[in-house]
């Protein structure tokens, strides 16, 4: 399909499969409080381009959701929208933003895939909600050209951001990684900017194995109750600080 302005789509529903792949909209795109209601078949915006803004605000996703390749020029907003699905990804795999990446209070109850994402602006996920306690959350190889907030998101399950290259600030304070056994990995990232975990509790193993910090503030961090479980074999950083009668590592 293709469209030379804007196409609207806000509340619709969608009983049956979607597919949007190839599409090419000019100015902008907008989905918001629309419902993806077939729970086999994935709503496909797969290599979709859209020449400004994508709105997806407040939709509903019952079955998997495809955004691979999908090309956005302006900014791509998906705050408030739940993805039901509990087996089927949400996957924006190689996604390119050009503008920011908005998932604030989202929620995603199956596994989520953002890997080798591109986001040119900032990518804001603050509340956000991975409730999928087995498959991961994975950020890997993600790139953000401006600051990534991760502040008060939950993750149920294990979640990886081995790889990722965040140019600002990297936010996660409050953060809570609730999974006991499966590991949250921040290995190999590089942060150019100033690194926060504030008050984030980590309930399971984490590590930061080669992950390259010009600042990481680690104060009033909940880390693991078992050191073994804490690793930062090779990871490097300007400045550290981590004083606080609430981190404990013992």
């Amino acid at each position: 399909m293709k469209v030379g302005g804007y196409a609207f789509f806000n509340d619709a529903v969608f009983e049956g499969p979607v597919n949007f792949a190839l599409a090419e909209i000019a100015t902008a795109l907008s989905a918001s409080q629309a419902k993806f209601q077939n729970k086999e078949t994935e709503a496909n915006f797969g290599s979709m381009k859209v020449g400004g803004r994508a709105l997806f605000n407040d939709a509903v996703f019952e079955g998997p959701v495809n955004f691979v390749l999908a090309e956005i020029a302006g900014a791509f907003n998906v705050n408030e929208a739940k993805f039901h699905n509990k087996e089927g990804e949400a996957n924006f795999n190689s996604i390119k933003i050009r503008g920011d990446a908005f998932f604030k209070n989202a929620a995603f109850e199956g596994p989520v895939n953002l890997v080798s994402a591109d986001v040119a602006g900032n990518l804001e996920a603050q509340g956000a909600r991975f409730q999928n306690k087995e498959n991961e959350a994975s950020f890997g190889g993600m790139k953000v050209g401006g600051y990534a907030v991760f502040n008060d998101a939950v993750f149920e399950g294990p979640v990886t951001f081995v790889g990722a290259d965040v140019a600002g600030n990297f936010a996660a304070g409050k953060t809570k990684f609730q999974n006991n056994e499966k590991e949250a990995s921040f290995g190999g990232m590089k942060l150019g900017g100033r690194t926060f975990f504030n008050d984030a509790a980590f309930e399971g193993p984490v590590t930061f194995n080669y992950a390259d910090f010009a600042w990481l503030d680690l104060s009033k961090t909940v880390l693991p109750k078992v050191a073994a479980k804490f690793h930062m074999q090779g990871m490097s950083y300007k400045y550290i600080r981590a004083a606080s009668e609430r981190t404990r590592v013992a």
